[in-house]
């Protein structure tokens, strides 16, 4: 092989390599949200992430085949990431220095594996076949998705929706806004009493190729809980409704129901009824922590995740990375994912919330109390230290150790 295509074989093993793949673009992510107005949204840098992802594979792909780079066309996540910020009002000068600034920040992770994977004696012909492919590979994709976010913009600037979105986005940034407008403009009181369910899908077709409607999903919601609604598709996966009214009764009910909306492939997470403008956005907050929650912990398609159960997770997982080491410091091999280290977390936490209970632990695990009080010398012996001294911390850290599990994915806003 000539030595200017050496590059092509490194960039048919990142096409292939999704672990370093996902490292380069929350990397180059990290730079675009840190310069351009997008951090401040966590639904727009999770889908400046998943773009800039899809657009490293789509280069390490086409360059490993070597399709020429002037036939480079946007794939679903970038076309998705344009028209988003078409709806946020976010102009095209700014989708433009966004693939300008991946350019840039793919360039300094590409070089590195460059240097990592080349000969000497090659690497100067590699850096300049792979910077003129890219080039051109960029100035390709960027001039294709400015034209989709411009037809988006104007399609959408002309649209009811987009004067709704508008409205509840204003609202839940806290921009100051006229009451009566605003509720005329969404057909929705905002004095009551509010819950919110933000609704999402896992991206998969079900048994006939069909994926889940997020709209008449909204529409199902609104039917079910039997009071005024109002919904926002916050993106191309996931719709948020709010419903208003709200009292004791009702509010309960509407929990217990949620379980008969949520359909193959959707699921739910629902913050609490909160009164006024202000409850319109507290809920909505809570509402994504928990869905946050959900997908950290990889809770199956379908499930249901009320804020109140997973407000201690939400609140203590929201620095991921810090919620992590936590638990590993706290834990150590109590953290593990075998079923003997789950078994002697799961007893620890059943003693310490039991008050310290042997016998209401057993009872509450089903086991006999002797194989609790076993399970918790092993358990003291490999945390190294009397589980009286940090009931506070240890408790915590059980309540997250399914929160940090995993690492962070696509969705965890």
């Amino acid at each position: 092989m000539a030595r200017t295509e050496t590059w092509r074989e490194l960039a048919a093993e990142l096409a292939e390599d999704g672990e370093r793949v996902g490292l380069l673009a929350a990397a180059v992510t990290d730079r675009i949200v840190a310069a351009l107005p997008l951090g401040a949204d966590e639904e727009l840098a999770e889908a400046t992430r998943r773009s800039v992802a899809d657009n490293i594979w789509l280069f390490a792909s086409m360059a490993s085949a070597g399709i020429p780079p002037e036939r480079a066309a946007p794939r679903t996540l970038a076309e998705e990431f344009v028209r988003l910020l078409a709806h946020r009002g976010v102009g095209a000068d700014t989708v433009a220095a966004s693939y300008r600034l991946a350019l840039n920040g793919f360039w300094d992770g590409w070089t590195e594996l460059l240097r990592e994977r080349v000969p000497p004696a090659e690497l100067a012909d590699a850096l300049d076949a792979s910077i003129r492919w890219m080039l051109t590979f960029v100035n390709t994709l960027s001039e294709r998705v400015i034209a989709i976010h411009e037809q988006e913009r104007r399609a959408w600037v002309r649209s009811g929706e987009a004067v709704r979105a508008a409205t509840i986005r204003d609202l839940l940034d806290g921009v100051p806004t006229d009451l009566q407008l605003a509720e005329s403009r969404l057909g929705y009181p905002l004095d009551r009493s509010h819950r919110c369910a933000v609704a999402w899908s896992d991206g998969q077709a079900g048994p006939n190729d069909e994926r889940p409607d997020l709209g008449l999903l909204a529409s199902a919601l609104a039917t079910r809980l039997r009071v005024r609604s109002v919904a926002l598709t916050v993106d191309r996966e996931t719709v948020a409704v709010w419903a208003s009214g709200f009292d004791g009764t009702a509010d309960r009910e509407a929990l217990a129901d949620l379980d008969a909306v949520a359909a193959r492939g959707v699921s739910l997470a629902v913050g609490r009824a909160h009164s006024g403008l202000d409850g319109f956005r507290w809920s909505y907050r809570e509402a994504m922590h928990a869905r946050r929650v959900a997908l950290l912990e990889r809770r199956p398609a379908g499930a249901v995740t009320p804020y109140e159960r997973v407000a201690l997770q939400a609140l203590a997982s929201a620095d991921v990375e810090h919620a992590r080491r936590f638990v590993a410091w706290q834990l150590g091999p109590l953290a593990g994912d075998d079923d003997a280290s789950r078994a002697l977390a799961e007893t620890l936490r059943a003693y310490l919330l039991n008050e310290s209970n042997l016998r209401a632990a057993a009872a509450q695990l089903g086991i006999h109390h002797n194989t609790v009080a076993n399970r918790l010398r092993r358990a003291a012996e490999l945390l190294g230290a009397p589980i009286a001294e940090r009931s506070a911390e240890l408790l915590a850290a059980l309540a997250l150790v399914d929160t940090t599990r995993y690492e962070a994915t696509a969705g965890t806003s």
